[in-house]
């Protein structure tokens, strides 16, 4: 019986570990998406230019 609670147990924080890995991946790709969004609006690029593009730098 106690080998059956631990092994439950185990099985109950790894699925809740991965959860959490899960969650926190898609949520920091979220914030770099918003994050990306909201400086493309202002046009920060002579801040970051890594954020600007090949045409937004060669434009005529």
């Amino acid at each position: 019986m106690f080998q059956t609670k631990q092994c439950v147990q185990q099985c109950l924080m790894k699925t809740l570990i991965g959860l959490f890995m899960k969650t926190r991946v898609c949520l920091v790709k979220h914030l770099l998406k918003c994050l990306v969004k909201i400086l493309s609006k202002i046009r920060v690029y002579s801040i970051i230019p890594t954020l600007a593009t090949f045409s937004d730098i060669h434009a005529d």
